[in-house]
C-alpha cells in the first residue's frame, strides 16, 4: 500500500511542478512546438510582453520586472531541469525487473527536494512580481495565475 502512496504523490509532485514551470516560463507559442526550448532571454520577453498587454505596465514597473525575471528564469530553467532528470531517475527505477525500495525512496526525497526549491523559487517571483502592482493591475495579474485557470472551478 506505501508503494502505491508514494508513486502517486512523485506522480503529483511531477504534475504541478510541469503545470507551473509551463506556465510560468512557456516561451510564445511559435517557440512551444520547436526542438529547442526557448531561451531565458525569450521567456523573459515573451513574460514582459504578456504582462505589459494585461496590465498596461508603467516603464519603471516594466524595468523592474525584467531585472526581476532576468534574475529568476535562469534559475527556474535550471530547477525545472533538475526536476526532469530526478523524475527520469525515478520512472527508472519503477522499471526495473525488480524494485529496488531504497533507491525509490531516494529518488522520491530527491524529487520532493528540487521540486521544493522549483516551487519557492517560482512563489518567490510571482511574489515579487505581484509586489510591483497597483491593486487594480495585482486584481488582474491573480485572474492570470496558473491555478486560478486550470484548478478546480468555484462553486
Amino acid at each position: 500500500m506505501n508503494r502505491i502512496w508514494i508513486l502517486v504523490l512523485g506522480l503529483s509532485l511531477g504534475l504541478n511542478a510541469g503545470l507551473l514551470y509551463r506556465e510560468f516560463a512557456a516561451g510564445p507559442r511559435e517557440h512551444r512546438n520547436r526542438r529547442t526550448p526557448p531561451t531565458a532571454e525569450e521567456i523573459v520577453k515573451h513574460r514582459l510582453s504578456e504582462l505589459q498587454g494585461n496590465l498596461a505596465l508603467t516603464p519603471d514597473q516594466e524595468t523592474r520586472l525584467r531585472a526581476i525575471l532576468e534574475e529568476t528564469v535562469p534559475r527556474v530553467m535550471a530547477q525545472s531541469d533538475s526536476v526532469r532528470r530526478v523524475r527520469s531517475r525515478l520512472a527508472g527505477a519503477y522499471a526495473e525487473a525488480a524494485i529496488d525500495t531504497a533507491a525509490v525512496r531516494e529518488a522520491l526525497d530527491e524529487m520532493n527536494a528540487v521540486q521544493a526549491r522549483l516551487d519557492s523559487t517560482i512563489a518567490e517571483s510571482l511574489l515579487r512580481e505581484a509586489s510591483l502592482l497597483t491593486p487594480e493591475q495585482r486584481a488582474k495579474y491573480v485572474e492570470r495565475l496558473p491555478w486560478r485557470r486550470h484548478g478546480p472551478r468555484e462553486r
